[in-house]
């Protein structure tokens, strides 16, 4: 019942997020469009850009969007405008956030009921839901079958420049194998070295060795766990035509009712949107998905108690990790995959930086200045790297010595100072690394690739600092 409960709210308020993102681009987009017509001597609209042409003449000047122009701009068209305003990448961010949420409990369960099999135990100990860490797990969640695919996905994007529906195909049959391994996948994650699972050749070669348990689990987890929630959407998918207009008239009914009987508000105003209209898509949203999640809660259990019988009596053909040489440096293999999911949390971290970006070209706007677009640019940019700077920092000298991507691959960082148990990194020196790393960027990435060749493991940012990549030790 727990996870029904967590699951539905995770979804409810990720839906309910991009409902306001909905609410909020839509109603930006028509605003700017009508005020594009009051202009439309002056504004012409080529692809994504809007084109601002003031008349000759002193003191001419083009009023759009409450600021006032006084020579020739150009911004982005209505279309494309409300996506880069801070209200949309705050709801962006707040849908991405709850979605780890969803993937973080699935993770979390997944990892602590194999492990616990696996161990021999009949019961499994209540843990508590934590929503931090389940939104770290949850990049495990998604990044997972991204990395693990990434070839194969680089090939799919390739043939969607020339053919978008070819390469969505393309795209959703490569991803069909992420769910045929996931119960070995699983069983590796729940170890203390989860490397191999990130693998594209282990995890074939893993599958290959337990083909006819690996289908047999599939076919379970098919028709236990994924046949109710996939009737549900295919069903909405082919009624949607006449399933949106009905929920739309029965959430116009409601709203009409709640504002002639509890609150008198304006149609379509910002106050109805928030008092009626979100509570509403939220509660009902809710009521829905606990009945949905409720109806196979139970069977996503049993399906990890399965794959942990599946781990348990496929242990030797799996080729689990679970131990190192305490402090063996880490090759080329496990830091790139590590680096691969450190990148998709730079990404994440980029769309904060932007946001902040665009809250500093709100701001100069506000005053007026011309090179507000510009600047709103180059201080997301700056927050970026800023936002880089502290990921790599905090994380690398905090508690754990790693980012996400390093201890999700089981890997952490420390200095090189010849003693038997090496120190963990200041923050100053954590500081320096991670500018080190930018450093090697420059050099176009050789400066990451130099611990192909070198005896001791090192790139360029980790000899100029004095660091090491290591296996996490029992010690740690």
């Amino acid at each position: 019942m727990r996870t029904a409960l967590i699951w539905s709210m995770c979804v409810s308020m990720a839906l309910t997020c991009a409902y306001a993102l909905n609410f909020y681009v839509t109603k930006r987009q028509a605003s700017l469009e009508e005020m594009v017509q009051k202009e439309r001597a002056n504004i012409t609209i080529i692809g994504d850009r809007l084109f601002i042409k003031v008349p000759e003449g002193k003191g001419n000047k083009v009023e759009f969007d409450g600021k006032f122009y006084q020579r020739d701009a150009s911004i982005w068209a209505p279309h494309v405008q409300p996506w880069t305003e801070p209200p949309s990448m705050f709801w962006i961010f707040m849908t991405g956030a709850f979605s780890l949420g969803f993937g973080g409990w699935f993770w979390t369960m997944a990892t602590t009921i194999t492990n616990t099999t696996m161990a021999g135990e009949k019961r499994v100990k209540r843990f508590n839901f934590d929503f931090f860490a389940n939104l770290t797990l949850g990049i495990r969640f998604f990044a997972w079958p991204t990395v693990l695919m990434l070839p194969f996905l680089l090939v799919a994007g390739g043939v969607a420049a020339l053919n978008p529906l070819v390469g969505g195909i393309l795209a959703a049959v490569f991803m069909i194998f992420p769910v045929l391994v996931l119960p070995a996948a699983v069983v590796h994650m729940a170890q203390r070295f989860s490397y191999r699972a990130w693998l594209l050749f282990w995890m074939t070669r893993d599958f290959g060795r337990s083909i006819g348990a690996s289908l047999y689990v599939f076919m379970m987890m098919l028709f236990l766990v994924l046949l109710i929630p996939g009737g549900v959407a295919g069903a909405a998918a082919a009624t949607s035509g006449r399933l949106v207009p009905w929920l739309q008239s029965q959430e116009l009914a409601a709203t009409d009712w709640l504002s002639a009987n509890v609150m008198a508000l304006e149609a379509g105003g910002n106050m109805r949107f928030l008092m009626f209209q979100m509570p509403l898509v939220f509660s009902s949203s809710f009521a829905f998905f606990c009945v949905l999640f409720g109806l196979i809660s139970c069977q996503v259990v049993f399906m990890m108690r399965v794959i942990g019988l599946y781990g348990l009596y496929f242990r030797a053909d799996l080729s689990i990790v679970n131990e190192f040489p305490d402090f063996e440096r880490a090759t080329f293999g496990p830091r790139y995959l590590a680096f691969l999911v450190d990148l998709i949390i730079m990404a994440l971290l980029a769309g904060v930086g932007m946001f902040i970006g665009q809250m500093f070209g709100f701001l100069f706007s506000m005053y007026g200045w011309s090179f507000a677009a510009q600047g709103a640019l180059i201080a997301g940019g700056v927050a970026s790297l800023i936002l880089w700077g502290m990921y790599f920092t905090l994380g690398e000298s905090g508690s754990a010595r790693a980012t996400l991507g390093k201890w999700s691959i089981g890997i952490v960082v420390m200095q090189d100072d010849g003693l038997p148990i090496p120190m963990p990194m200041s923050r100053d020196l954590a500081l320096k690394r991670a500018a080190s790393a930018f450093l090697s960027v420059l050099t176009l990435f050789i400066g990451f690739l130099s611990c192909v060749w070198r005896e001791d493991r090192k790139a360029m940012h980790d000899a100029m600092t004095k660091t090491k990549v290591v296996w996490q030790p029992e010690t740690t």
